[in-house]
């Protein structure tokens, strides 16, 4: 989960809301699909989870992988959709960090700068 992070997309409203939660999958009921591999967002305070949609249950009902602990994760909260598959940055300032699965640096030094990514799905 990204602390003190809230990820929105600006100006854009939930697609829904969270229906269940059974350990890492996540029920979503939405007004609209998002596509499959799209990267979720729920904001809980200050903590923000990345979800992948992962399987479409219905017209109006989409699942989706918690990509962090999901404790945090209840019924009722709004489902951001990112408009961007996940993806991890591809730069040669890459070489020699360490960075999570998302491209956040756990090394303690300066986020990574680029514009390159490379979507984790294909």
């Amino acid at each position: 989960m990204n602390k003190n992070k809230e990820i929105k997309v600006k100006g854009e409203s939930p697609i829904g809301t969270i229906v269940s939660v059974q350990g890492p999958v996540v029920k979503i009921a939405c007004s609209t699909l998002p596509p499959l591999h799209q990267a979720l967002s729920v904001n809980v305070g200050k903590d923000t989870y990345i979800l992948e949609a992962y399987q479409y249950v219905d017209q109006e009902h989409v699942r989706a992988i918690a990509l962090h602990r999901s404790s945090g994760l209840r019924r009722g909260l709004e489902v951001f959709d990112l408009r961007t598959p996940l993806h991890v940055p591809v730069t040669p300032h890459c070489l020699g960090r360490l960075l999570n699965v998302f491209g956040e640096p756990l090394d303690g030094k300066a986020p990574l700068e680029t514009n390159d990514y490379f979507d984790a799905g294909d």
